[in-house]
């Protein structure tokens, strides 16, 4: 999946993102990553949730020195498996993993620009 301009639709998607989504790795990506999941059909807050996930992933590259180009599945399997480690849920309202495995797509298959 190729994401929007981040300018595109930019006022849709402002309420939605953290300001911890605001800088860090996944940055460039966060508003047509909130722009795709609306145009998905999800709801605002179905939205938001899968926004906030991806501003813990974003914490956690950031925290350790891992960029944007790194994203891949088996980062993200690291990612949740520490999460499940320290107790914390995947997702939040524990929902499956599931939903995490389509990020690196929907973040723009950053490593390769391809599709979901």
């Amino acid at each position: 999946m190729i994401l929007a301009s981040p300018i595109a639709g930019e006022e849709r998607t402002m309420g939605l993102i953290s300001p911890s989504l605001r800088s860090g790795p996944l940055a460039a990506y966060a508003d047509g990553f909130a722009q795709e999941l609306l145009r998905r059909g999800y709801t605002v807050n179905g939205a938001a949730q899968h926004l906030r996930f991806v501003a813990h992933l974003n914490r956690w590259m950031l925290a350790r020195g891992l960029n944007a180009s790194g994203l891949a599945a088996p980062l993200i399997e690291r990612f949740l498996a520490e999460r499940r480690t320290s107790g914390v849920c995947a997702l939040p309202h524990g929902e499956s993993d599931a939903p995490a495995a389509g990020v690196p797509g929907a973040v723009g298959c950053l490593a390769g620009g391809g599709r979901t």
